[in-house]
């Protein structure tokens, strides 16, 4: 019978990489594991985890990345479960609920406001139950830069590559053309690592919603040091002044391909002349760099959804086809308050109080 403890993280890595690969079929290294959930400097000096184990061997973790959200001058201490994981074996017996209990129980005590994370339908139905609330459905836009090289990655007949690429050329080419000189309405600069003319980020922020607090040292570790994604920062300027940034992840995918993310955007006062600079400017540069195709959230702000999808030929994928691409896996925003004091004008379960991007997210 598995037992739930908190144990010293560092003294099971060998064991918990072996679980992840085991129950998802990857290949995490031990190295790339103690990145995502011991080098996060909001972690304590000595990261416990809870898992279950049976006769010494861990067989169930419930893994969390801290965070911190900022609302107004409210600084909210918050954590998003990564990597909950059983062994098939000892699946439905309960030991998913009682590690996720453990964890919320501990995270009651040590003050942290709240929990949030972005299952699917079939593992949600598992938050609703313990409490969880529901906020939105989210889903990917889409630029294919090689509609070719990905048409052919999943189908090597010729004409319906021939016919995927002459469709998605006349249905949002004429989009993406409209791109051309935008990059040039404000000065954009890349960067390789973080900029230290970031550091004034906080004065780009919407005291509405809640925001991710991008400190140097989170920023660093987040995108500077991970070892699956090469990443880069592009920051926009209007009259001198720093007016919006935009954070781009690139990593290889299945089938050979290889894709470009727009991971994260701040743009002040939500100046749709900014961003679609910084659009222009992340999509030439990651044709420039190989990306076959770009993803990016549409979720932000309405505004920028319009943009991404009517101008910059970004393609939301049909909802139907998407569940037939996908089935339950449409990841969603769930999230559970653990503190009473949050402010009154916060109201959790609407959208509209989330500058929500990935990075708020699991770091892979």
């Amino acid at each position: 019978m598995a037992t739930v403890q908190t144990v010293k993280h560092t003294e099971y890595v060998d064991q918990l990489v072996q679980l992840f690969n085991s129950v998802f079929g990857q290949k995490m290294s031990p190295e790339s594991w103690m990145w995502k959930h011991l080098a996060n400097p909001l972690n304590e000096c000595e990261p416990s985890v809870v898992v279950a184990m049976d006769n010494g061997a861990v067989v169930g973790a419930r893994p969390l990345m801290r965070v911190n959200l900022r609302y107004s001058d409210a600084l909210l201490p918050a954590v998003v479960p990564c990597d909950t994981m059983v062994h098939p074996e000892y699946q439905r017996q309960g030991i998913f609920a009682r590690m996720n209990q453990s964890a919320i129980e501990q995270e009651h005590a040590r003050g942290t406001a709240l929990l949030f994370n972005f299952p699917n339908r079939i593992s949600g139905a598992g938050y609703i139950k313990q409490g969880w609330r529901e906020v939105s459905v989210l889903r990917d836009l889409i630029f294919l830069t090689n509609p070719e090289r990905v048409a052919k990655a999943f189908c090597e007949t010729d004409w319906v590559v021939a016919a995927a690429r002459l469709t998605y050329g006349a249905l949002f080419g004429r989009r993406g053309e409209r791109l051309t000189g935008r990059a040039n309405a404000v000065e954009v600069l890349m960067y390789d690592k973080y900029p230290e003319s970031l550091s004034s980020m906080r004065s780009l922020y919407d005291a509405n919603r809640l925001e991710l607090d991008r400190t140097r040292a989170f920023m660093r570790w987040r995108l500077d040091d991970n070892p699956l994604e090469e990443c880069r920062y592009l920051l926009a300027y209007a009259h001198g002044q720093l007016a919006g940034y935009m954070a781009l992840a690139m990593s290889p995918r299945s089938h050979g391909l290889k894709q470009g993310f727009i991971v994260d955007c701040v743009v002040q006062d939500y100046d749709i002349r900014v961003f679609s600079s910084l659009v222009a400017s992340s999509v030439r540069l990651l044709i420039d760099l190989g990306c076959d195709y770009i993803r990016a959230w549409g979720v932000q702000h309405p505004s920028f959804h319009r943009f991404l999808v009517s101008e910059a030929g970004f393609w939301a994928i049909p909802l139907p086809l998407l569940k037939l691409a996908v089935g339950d896996r449409l990841p969603r925003l769930v999230v559970r308050t653990l503190n009473s004091g949050l402010p009154e004008s916060l109201d959790l379960l609407s959208p509209s109080c989330w500058n929500l991007t990935p990075i708020f997210g699991d770091p892979t």
